[in-house]
């Protein structure tokens, strides 16, 4: 990648016009229930179509 080129964010589940929709969700989801790992991997399953894979879930994540 040409130096000059700026990395783009990791892309989040429902598309890119709402990652901060998305980002937001998540936050309020570990701030209100403090789910565990399989609860929020459950949640973003449950919450967006599509969802590939649980390590998809967690590299959004990490």
């Amino acid at each position: 990648m040409p130096p000059d080129r700026l990395r783009s964010i990791v892309p989040m589940f429902g598309g890119g016009s709402q990652y901060v929709q998305t980002l937001n969700a998540i936050l309020a989801v570990v701030n209100d229930h403090q789910p565990t790992t399989d609860e929020l991997v459950g949640w973003h399953r449950g919450t967006f179509q599509n969802v590939p894979s649980r390590e998809s879930i967690m590299r959004r994540v990490k």
